[in-house]
């Protein structure tokens, strides 16, 4: 009876922590340097899943819901999934990515030379784009400079299969465009480190559907074995 006990607390202990995770609470690890100062190598940081409102973990049964839905806000430190290996359909399949969201649907992001992204028209690095994030029930004009960066957001998310880019034009089922009305919402997502393009600048724009949470706490942190231990329990800005 005693063996039998123990058995019955730890399935429901096992249980538990696979409630928190999945309803609740999750756990991702920093890989890279490229977050820096905010997010270090090693870092393990606990991942709020109801900050937006959460989003159905049985995305594969049910489709895409966000249950009491609300809006994040520019500066956040999000967890999501990389879109380059999802769709509309399946958002939760992709590799687990952080970012510092710096524009929501609507907002425009500058982009100058050398990969400089600016949420607002800094000349001093020379000539910038400005290019507008889509949101639900926006019309987009296309630019000579969007073009694949819109392209490719419409082949991924957007419906639209038949999709190609000839010269500096858009072209949906074969026929040339100039506008697009998008259906969904998007985010630009940077890495907070200039010299780390694994942001939206290579990935391109990140749908709502592949948000997962805020990141609210590095709940400790590890260089090599080494504990940071200034580092435990500290808020994530």
């Amino acid at each position: 009876m005693k063996a039998k006990g123990i058995l019955c607390t730890l399935a429901a202990a096992i249980l538990l922590v696979v409630v928190v995770r999945v309803f609740f609470l999750m756990l991702t690890v920093i890989v890279g340097d490229g977050m820096e100062p905010v997010l270090l190598r090693g870092d393990r940081v606990v991942v709020n899943r109801w900050a937006y409102g959460l989003r159905s973990p049985f995305i594969r049964f049910t489709g895409y819901k966000r249950f009491h839905p609300l809006l994040p806000k520019h500066g956040d430190w999000v967890a999501f999934n990389a879109p380059d290996t999802t769709t509309s359909l399946r958002p939760d399949t992709g590799e687990v990515c952080v970012g510092c969201l710096m524009a929501l649907p609507g907002d425009t992001v500058w982009m100058g030379p050398h990969g400089k992204i600016s949420s607002f028209p800094d000349f001093s690095v020379g000539r910038v784009w400005p290019v507008v994030v889509p949101g639900k029930g926006q019309e987009i004009r296309i630019r000579p400079w969007n073009t694949e960066l819109y392209a490719l957001t419409i082949r991924r998310f957007e419906g639209e299969n038949d999709v190609c880019v000839r010269g500096d034009s858009l072209y949906v089922r074969g026929k040339r465009v100039e506008t697009f009305d998008f259906q969904h919402d998007f985010y630009w997502m940077s890495s907070g480190n200039e010299q780390n393009i694994a942001d939206s600048r290579t990935m391109g724009f990140i749908p709502k559907c592949n948000v997962i949470g805020r990141m609210q706490m590095i709940l400790y942190s590890l260089d090599g074995w080494s504990p940071r231990w200034e580092r435990f329990f500290k808020p994530v800005p």
